[in-house]
């Protein structure tokens, strides 16, 4: 048995400190859609294993970094001295979701060796900077410059590590006032837990992970070893917890990788990130049926290219969507973009969302809140703290256009990638993934409540959730129209009549709803929202005759 066979098997007994990420997976970080060759997947019966440097750098070559680290550790019990050894674990660590500060102190310890490679303090100030140390992070990267003759495109990326650097510094200055929870071992795992999405009225997640036991097994060739390709997961709020995380199911999830990139309002329609010999990097899309999720279909060549499409918000009438792509013709490497829904139920050719909201750098992980007036998205540039920031927007109706965006702030952001997020109707909550000292050895899901903006909304607000029934001969589409009192429309929302839903955020008031459906009857229905409506969400439903 060849020590690929025998590593694996050692590897899952150290999985609980191990599993890949690749931070925040393919989704936040593919930038060319080459052909990737198939996953295999093997059997091993082998208990333990010895590691060696040769062994340690086969990994390396071959990028599986979760896999080098591991093996490099067990090197260093008997090389601590050793500045490579050293080297390479700050190396690793540094390309891994386990802790990249933890590369300080293997990489101080190389920097000072005769033989240390050229980029040794390149590396230390990307460690000092994901350990919160700024100004050793700034000094480390200006020494790199000062003692290398960098090429253009190098001296352009460690400029802009001094620039995230900076940005650091400032909102480090002021942390905003959060609260993190951990949602625990009924939601996280041992592996990767990661892009949360719930719906309006908190009573519905879903996420991906990367978890023993899911439906592709492990991987077994040498660049993915002891790796667990993603499955999707979901869970359901019962009497205020979250219950215990269930797979999806083989609709969605097969012996490749998937990945939930977004989730409408109502909760029943999912997006999908493809990345298997078959999709590489594309968006599809699941409905919920009769509480079964559908088979996916693709979102279809104008929102699919040969390029990388990732992220993607739905609006709240499913009308349009918001997604990233790194295809030509934007600002930088991804983009967000907006696509319509056509009457034949195709997406129209996107519009670039234009330069107050895509940088030169990459935008990804778009959130549409449920009343479609605030865009949450991530972004490695504007002021960024490094890597991937989360970023929100307010949209002007009047106007057209959207604000410029607003980074949320330390602690929900860092120095390491901040992607793919969720935030609740009344904007007082959201949903992360994040590397924390409280976690469970890689990223896990976590529950924010935000106590001062920019995520909460002062504004009361009631969340009203509909249901449309209807007899034997009531079939097809309804179109619901909801007037204030006023008698100015506040918002018209399409649906299907047989097992349809509709999602609406409204402040106090008196409505006016109508329900038409061409060839039946038309219901109509008048509210009031109370202006201290406890609990803040109020439920509809109508059955539609001939």
């Amino acid at each position: 048995m060849n020590y690929f066979n025998k590593f694996f098997i050692s590897l899952l007994v150290l999985f609980i400190f191990a599993s890949n990420t690749n931070a925040q997976h393919h989704a936040a970080h593919d930038t060319t859609k080459a052909a990737r060759p198939p996953h295999v997947k093997k059997a091993s019966t082998a208990t333990t294993v010895n590691f060696d440097k040769k062994e340690a750098n086969s990994y390396l070559s071959a990028d599986n970094y979760y896999a080098a680290l591991m093996a490099f550790l067990e090197v260093y019990k008997d090389n601590p001295k050793d500045g490579l050894v050293n080297y390479k674990i700050g190396l690793c660590y540094l390309k891994t979701t386990l802790g990249r500060s933890k590369a300080v102190s293997y990489l101080e310890y190389a920097s000072k060796q005769k033989d240390a490679p050229k980029d040794v303090f390149l590396l230390l100030g990307k460690a000092y900077q994901y350990a919160n140390k700024f100004d050793e992070a700034i000094a480390a990267l200006n020494t790199y410059k000062e003692g290398s003759k960098l090429k253009v495109e190098t001296l352009t990326n460690v400029d802009k590590l001094l620039e995230y650097c900076e940005n650091a510094r400032e909102l480090v200055a002021k942390p905003v006032d959060v609260k993190f929870e951990n949602l625990g071992k009924m939601i996280n795992s041992s592996g990767a837990d990661y892009g949360p999405y719930v719906n309006a009225s908190e009573t519905f997640l879903v996420f991906s992970s990367q978890r023993q036991g899911n439906t592709g097994g492990s991987y077994d060739n040498p660049e993915d070893i002891g790796q667990n390709p993603a499955d999707v997961y979901f869970s359901v709020m019962k009497d205020g917890q979250w219950q215990k995380a269930k797979n999806i199911g083989y609709t969605i999830n097969t012996e490749e990788s998937e990945e939930c990139v977004g989730l409408n309002a109502t909760g029943d329609k999912m997006i999908l990130f493809f990345d298997s010999k078959t999709d590489f990097s594309d968006l599809y899309l699941s409905t919920l049926q009769s509480k079964q999720w559908l088979k996916p279909e693709t979102m279809g060549s104008n929102v699919n290219t040969k390029s990388v499409e990732s992220g993607g918000a739905l609006s709240s009438d499913g009308k349009f969507l918001i997604f990233s792509s790194d295809r030509k013709g934007g600002f930088g490497g991804k983009d967000l973009y907006k696509s319509k829904r056509l009457p034949n139920g195709d997406w129209s050719t996107p519009e670039n969302l234009g330069n107050t909201i895509n940088s030169k750098e990459d935008e990804d992980g778009p959130f549409l809140t449920a009343d479609d007036k605030t865009l949450y998205f991530s972004s490695k540039g504007f002021n960024s703290m490094g890597g991937y920031d989360y970023f929100k927007s307010d949209y002007n109706a009047d106007k057209d256009e959207w604000s410029e965006p607003v980074n949320l702030g330390f602690p929900i952001n860092t120095s390491d990638d901040n992607i793919y997020f969720s935030v609740t109707a009344d904007k007082k909550h959201a949903y992360i993934a994040a590397q924390r000292e409280d976690g469970m050895g890689d990223l896990d899901i976590y529950r924010i409540t935000f106590n001062t903006e920019p995520g909460v909304s002062n504004s009361r607000t009631t969340i009203v959730q509909g249901t449309i029934s209807g007899d034997s001969a009531a079939d097809g589409k309804v179109k619901v129209t909801l007037t204030n009192a006023e008698n100015k429309t506040v918002g018209i929302y399409n649906s299907k009549i047989k097992g349809g839903k509709f999602i609406m955020i409204l402040p106090a008031g008196k409505y006016h709803l109508a329900a038409e459906s061409a060839g039946l009857k038309t219901y109509t229905e008048d509210f009031i929202i109370p202006d201290k409506m406890q609990p803040a969400e109020m439920q509809k439903s109508f059955y539609i005759t001939k």
